[in-house]
């Protein structure tokens, strides 16, 4: 699925709901990093696990602080 591209429109319309102040100057290396990061989460996203052996596994005998 193709995703539009964050803007600095998007990223100051996520700071505003994040209640965060970004400088206008830093929106575009926000915006590019951003869709890195999406790229990155589509990579994974696309990745076959079935049969995958899972890198851990839960214990019981963990502390729930541990979780």
């Amino acid at each position: 699925m193709d995703r539009p591209a964050p803007t600095d429109e998007s990223v100051r319309l996520l700071a505003d709901l994040l209640g965060v102040r970004v400088d206008p100057e830093r929106m575009p290396a926000i915006a590019a990093h951003l869709a890195d990061l999406l790229a990155v989460a589509a990579a994974l996203d696309d990745l076959e696990l079935d049969g995958a052996t899972p890198a851990a596994v839960y214990d019981a005998r963990w502390p729930e602080e541990a979780l």
